[in-house]
C-alpha cells in the first residue's frame, strides 16, 4: 500500500469493510448442528450472546440474481476422448417435479444411455439425472465420440415416448431407484441432509409424495416423462471437455472454443 498513489488499495479495504457489514449481520447468520436431541442444550449456551458480536446498525438492502447463460462451449486437450454434456431445466418449461423422475434416472441408465453410449459408442460411461430444482442432465465421460452421443441425448425423448417394460423390469427400475436413496446414513450425511431440505424448502410430505409416484409408476407415467427430457434438450446449455481434433471437426456445434490448459501445462502434463 506504500505506492497506493491512486488510492485503488484503501479504495478496496472500504468496500470489503462495507460488504463485511452487510453479509455478518445476525439475519444472515444460518447454524447447522448436527448431534443427539439432548446436545442442543450446550450449544444453546455456547452461542447465547454471539449475536450481539455482529453488524447490526442499517445498510442499504439490495437484491442480485445471477443471470443464467446458455451456451454451447468446448475445451480442447490433448488427449483422445470427450466428456460431453447437456443440460437445462424442465422446470422453466413449466414442468412440475414428479417421483417418476427417479424411476426414469435409473431406466435411463440400464437401458437407453448405457446400451446407445456404453455398449455401442464405447464410453466408458454415462449418466443422467433429473434433480427437484428442475436441473438436469445427460453425461458422457472417457467418450470416443461427440456429435453421435449428442444424437443419442436427442433421441432421448422419443424413446421415453415409446417406452416398453414388463412388471418385472418396471420392478427391478423401482428397486433401483429406491435403492439409491434409502441407504443408512452417518450422522455427518443426516446433517448434509437436513440441512439441504431446510435450504431448499424440502418437506416430509413432499418426500413422501414423490416416494408414493414412484412406487405406484407405471409404464404410462414414465411415456409422460418425454417432455422432461425435450425441456432439457431445449435449453441448448452444451459443454465438451475433449480432443482438439474432435472439436474442430465439429466447430459448428460450439459459440465458442479454447484450450482447457495452456499450451506449457499441457506439455507438462504429457512429459
Amino acid at each position: 500500500c506504500e505506492n497506493d498513489e491512486e488510492g485503488q488499495y484503501q479504495d478496496l479495504a472500504r468496500k470489503l469493510d462495507a460488504l463485511c457489514r452487510i453479509l455478518f449481520r445476525k439475519e444472515n447468520l444460518l447454524i447447522d448442528y448436527t448431534s443427539p436431541e439432548e446436545a442442543f442444550a450446550p450449544l444453546e449456551k455456547a452461542l447465547s450472546g454471539f449475536d450481539d458480536h455482529l453488524f447490526q446498525e442499517a445498510v442499504t438492502e439490495g437484491h442480485f440474481t445471477p443471470g443464467v447463460l446458455s451456451c454451447s462451449e468446448a475445451f480442447e486437450t490433448a488427449g483422445s476422448v470427450q466428456y460431453v454434456c447437456r443440460a437445462g431445466n424442465f422446470r422453466h418449461a413449466g414442468l412440475p417435479y414428479t417421483g417418476v423422475l427417479r424411476l426414469l434416472k435409473v431406466m435411463m441408465g440400464y437401458d437407453y444411455l448405457w446400451n446407445q453410449i456404453r455398449v455401442k459408442g464405447g464410453a466408458y460411461g454415462c449418466m443422467t439425472n433429473f434433480g427437484r430444482s428442475g436441473d438436469s442432465y445427460f453425461v458422457t465421460y472417457r467418450d470416443p465420440h461427440l456429435k453421435q452421443s449428442v444424437d443419442v441425448f436427442a433421441g432421448a425423448a422419443a424413446y421415453i415416448a415409446g417406452f416398453e417394460a414388463d412388471e418385472r423390469t418396471m420392478t427391478k427400475y423401482v428397486i433401483g431407484a429406491v435403492g439409491e436413496s434409502d441407504v443408512p446414513k452417518t450422522p455427518p450425511e443426516k446433517g448434509v441432509y437436513g440441512l439441504t431440505m431446510f435450504l431448499t424448502g424440502t418437506t416430509m410430505e413432499m418426500l413422501q409424495k414423490s416416494r408414493d409416484e414412484l412406487l405406484h409408476a407405471s409404464v404410462e407415467d414414465v411415456r409422460a416423462l418425454a417432455p422432461y427430457a425435450e425441456a432439457l434438450m431445449k435449453e441448448g446449455a452444451f459443454c465438451v471437455i475433449g480432443a482438439q481434433e474432435k472439436i474442430r471437426s465439429h466447430q459448428e456445434m460450439f459459440d465458442e472454443t479454447m484450450p482447457l490448459f495452456s499450451q506449457s501445462r499441457e506439455e507438462e502434463e504429457q512429459g
